[in-house]
């Protein structure tokens, strides 16, 4: 009897606390707003996977911060490169989860703009009693932008949104060796054409084409990986943002790769390698 009173005064504690924890934060809201000139679908739940519309110049309530699921967004235009897929914002989710405690009077809002390269994602905090929810006939009367006071409280941190294919050339040219490049894009950092050429270039036999004194095409390919770098664009450093242009180096390491694979054809036609 002894034991079950003590289990249910665990229990009965662990529940306060929890309740107590929640409490402590429960009253801080996210909202999202759409100042990206278009219409946008939003996500929160896996429930509703057709997502939401919010308007351009909206704001919309999406929920406690530590009451929301998820959040992901697209864009809805005729022709939009984003219209099959939506970006996830989890990671905003948790900063703001993470920084709660220190700001216990305010809201979060978090907001969705255009940019050169994609979208331009902030968030901002502001005080409890100013935020709202608006559609575009009140749009005209509620600052889109916070006042000075408030920017001082907390500046803007500015977030670009890229491609799963823009991160995977990023990673491949963060790597500092020929073998790690090499190996990412067997792996499929550059898609698949460029991973199966790349594979065979670098398993065929050139020990005939040696003795002939020509060049082992998988060494040379090697030599040719870790020879490209690439340059921060001007625009973004003007910006504020770091933004590598990766196009230049990548179009070199694919035009090797093409190079090569093309040699190896010849190599096998006159029976070099095999």
């Amino acid at each position: 009897m002894k034991n079950i009173r003590l289990n249910s005064l665990k229990v009965f504690i662990g529940l306060g606390m929890s309740i107590l924890t929640n409490s402590l934060y429960s009253a801080v809201g996210v909202y999202l707003e759409n100042n990206y000139g278009a219409t946008l679908n939003y996500k929160v739940s896996q429930q509703k996977p057709e997502g939401e519309r919010i308007g351009t110049n909206v704001r919309v309530f999406i929920g406690d911060i530590n009451f929301i699921p998820e959040l992901s967004i697209r864009a809805t235009g005729t022709g939009s490169s984003y219209v099959s897929s939506y970006h996830d914002l989890n990671y905003i989710l948790k900063d703001i989860k993470f920084q709660q405690a220190l700001h216990s009077n305010d809201d979060a809002i978090i907001i969705i703009g255009s940019s050169y390269v994609g979208w331009n994602i902030t968030y901002r905090w502001e005080k409890k009693g100013k935020v709202k929810s608006f559609e575009p006939t009140e749009f005209s009367k509620q600052p889109t932008q916070p006042t000075k006071e408030i920017a001082k409280e907390e500046p803007k941190t500015t977030v670009l949104v890229v491609t799963e294919e823009q991160r995977k050339e990023e990673d491949l040219m963060d790597l500092t060796t020929s073998d790690q490049r090499l190996n990412a894009i067997k792996n499929g950092a550059l898609g698949k054409e460029y991973a199966k050429k790349a594979t065979e270039v670098c398993s065929a036999d050139y020990t005939q084409a040696e003795k002939l004194g020509k060049i082992n095409l998988c060494s040379e390919l090697k030599r040719n990986l870790i020879a490209p770098v690439y340059r921060v664009d001007s625009r973004a450093k003007k910006k504020g943002i770091v933004s590598p242009d990766l196009a230049p180096a990548i179009e070199d390491i694919k035009t090797s790769i093409n190079s090569l694979h093309n040699a190896l054809a010849r190599y096998k036609s006159r029976g070099e390698a095999s």
